[in-house]
């Protein structure tokens, strides 16, 4: 079920180990943690702001920091100050954000106690070489056992990912993405790595150490992980950082693959790549040049990719001169179709799980 986040950023509250690539108070435009009085402060904004549905249900969540490695008053500190939003149904739930070695069977107890139902892991990899030179601080083995912990428990786990750390590679990033599906979360999130200013990777950059991914290798490689995770019914719900006004900032974001629309390049990227493999599939092609692909009218914006990039792309990928896009109203999401251009509607309809289980057994990912 969808809820309707009201964000509380804790930044670098309860984190051992200052990462590599890490830069709290740039990345969430939170220069100090909260107090539970402004948690609860901000709780009552969030739920005075106009846009939602009356019965869309709340959840409020901790990020930025690593949750349960706070001390216990200070972690139940934040806790109770969203209990009366619980108690009058105001709020549904709560979500924390943590590390992988600060999960325990009493940490999780009185999570649950206090009406948390999700715990996020702060991931990143599960290579031992890129943990080791992001300084993370804990290894493979413990992801593993806080996962099944957090399930254990019955609460909704979730794995924050990054891409392009240093020593990383497509392959690891695959690799782990296989293993991260085994440990059948609900929920990930997906990050380039960028280099902020102030951090070790800032100084390793500058060094000539480290160089970030382009936006293209970044793109490709998060669609692959995107497929393989969503085939698996395990939902993408971010890729790429929020844009913040820090982040915007050339003083704060020196380097890497950092778009504010980084989910739509994504995105596009799955849609191209589908269309490719509908043409692939299609045994009974019409004798014409001008074909058309079909979409629902909601992702036509996606189909296209900024600056229209993929039309082009698709001309070159199928071999035709001439190709129309569009968008035509339907109660199904992200299918493609195939036709004539001059048709109103598609001869051969490709759907996103046809689509997952065609290009995942073609490409071996």
């Amino acid at each position: 079920m969808l809820h309707r986040i009201i964000p509380i950023f804790i930044p670098h509250l309860g984190c051992p180990h200052r990462c590599v690539f890490c830069q709290q108070y740039r990345i969430t435009g939170s220069e100090k943690p909260p107090s539970p009085l402004a948690v609860a402060e901000t709780i009552e904004k969030g739920l005075q702001q106009s846009g939602a549905s009356a019965s869309e249900p709340v959840e409020v969540a901790f990020y930025g920091g690593s949750f349960t490695s706070l001390p216990v008053q200070v972690m139940e500190g934040y806790l109770k100050a969203v209990q009366p939003y619980l108690a009058t149904g105001k709020v549904a739930s709560i979500r924390v954000s943590t590390r992988p070695d600060a999960i325990s069977v009493e940490v999780l107890r009185l999570l649950i106690e206090h009406g948390v139902t999700t715990v996020e892991l702060g991931v990143q990899s599960l290579d031992p070489e890129v943990l080791a030179c992001a300084e993370r601080g804990y290894t493979g083995r413990q992801v593993w056992e806080a996962a099944g912990l957090i399930r254990k428990h019955g609460l909704a786990l979730g794995i924050q990912l990054m891409i392009g750390l240093p020593k990383d590679t497509r392959e690891k990033d695959l690799a782990t993405t296989r293993d991260v599906i085994k440990m059948k979360p609900l929920m990930v999130r997906i990050y380039p790595t960028l280099v902020l200013k102030g951090t070790r990777l800032h100084q390793m950059w500058e060094q000539g150490l480290y160089s970030p991914l382009s936006m293209e290798e970044a793109v490709d490689i998060t669609a692959d992980m995107f497929i393989m995770l969503e085939a698996e019914g395990i939902k993408v719900i971010r890729m790429g950082l929020q844009p913040t006004s820090d982040l915007n900032s050339p003083d704060t974001l020196l380097a890497g693959p950092f778009h504010p629309s980084f989910g739509e390049l994504v995105a596009s990227e799955v849609f191209f790549r589908q269309v490719l493999t509908a043409w692939r599939l299609w045994s009974e092609k019409p004798e014409t040049e001008d074909f058309g692909v079909f979409v629902n009218e909601k992702d036509l914006s996606k189909m296209v990719g900024q600056n229209r990039s993929n039309r082009e792309r698709l001309k070159r990928g199928l071999g035709v001169n001439r190709l129309r896009i569009a968008g035509i109203k339907s109660e199904e999401r992200d299918w493609v179709g195939l036709g004539r251009a001059e048709a109103d509607k598609p001869l051969f309809v490709l759907s996103r799980q046809d689509f997952y289980r065609a290009w995942s057994g073609q490409n071996h990912i």
